[in-house]
């Protein structure tokens, strides 16, 4: 169930998000448990993808000389995860699955932070026009994924979501 207008990891940010039937990775835990099993093999993930980092000043904005400045930063997404396979089960099939393999995988990710600051024009004056806002999720998902056979597979996941502002 992701909420987020935002893919979780690398690989589905890659395919627009689309990814709930081919998440064959540590992702799967936010958009499928049941295909973590089809994961290759263990593996550690590591992926951050910056994708806004803007500045822009307002010239004259208050009146002659009085400028203001702002800067915005989004993030969206960065992942760190794992796969591990605990049993290897049969060999794989033509479907891509490991009938009898149980595998475990967990992520900790930061799907959306999004910071804002905007500059006084005079910072020694007291001033209405600066704002400092700062918004971030992190979430986090532990789960097991179990192919019965190469038709079927069952996984259960467990998530937090922390949310951060000020």
């Amino acid at each position: 169930d992701n909420a987020q207008s935002v893919p979780i990891g690398s690989r589905a940010a890659g395919m627009g998000g689309a990814y709930t039937a081919l998440a064959c990775d540590e992702g799967a835990l936010h958009y499928n448990p049941a295909s973590l099993s089809c994961a290759a093999s263990s593996h550690l993930e590591l992926s951050a993808n910056a994708y806004i980092l803007q500045g822009m000043i307002a010239r004259g904005a208050l009146g002659p000389g009085e400028d203001i400045s702002a800067t915005t930063y989004h993030s969206i997404p960065s992942i760190v995860g794992a796969v591990r396979v605990l049993r290897e089960g049969r060999s794989r099939t033509r479907f891509d699955t490991y009938p009898g393999r149980l595998t475990f995988g967990f992520t900790v990710s930061v799907p959306r932070t999004i910071a804002l600051k905007i500059d006084p024009p005079r910072p020694d004056e007291r001033n209405y026009s600066s704002a400092s806002i700062r918004d971030d999720l992190t979430v986090g998902d532990l789960g097991l994924g179990f192919q019965f056979n190469r038709e079927l597979s069952v996984g259960v996941s467990v998530g937090a979501v922390l949310r951060t502002a000020e």
